[in-house]
C-alpha cells in the first residue's frame, strides 16, 4: 500500500508464515483484502 499497490495486488502478499493455521487456504485472500481496506481508511 505504501509503495502504491492496489487492492488487486493483495493476493501476491506472502502469507506463507500462516499456512499452519486452520482455514488458511479459505481465508488468506480475504484477510489480506480486509486489512488493505482497513488501512486505506486510516
Amino acid at each position: 500500500m505504501d509503495a502504491g499497490g492496489a487492492i488487486e495486488d493483495v493476493r501476491q502478499v506472502d502469507q506463507s508464515a500462516f499456512e499452519r493455521l486452520v482455514g488458511y487456504d479459505m481465508l488468506r485472500g480475504r484477510n489480506a483484502q480486509q486489512m488493505y481496506q482497513f488501512l486505506e481508511w486510516e
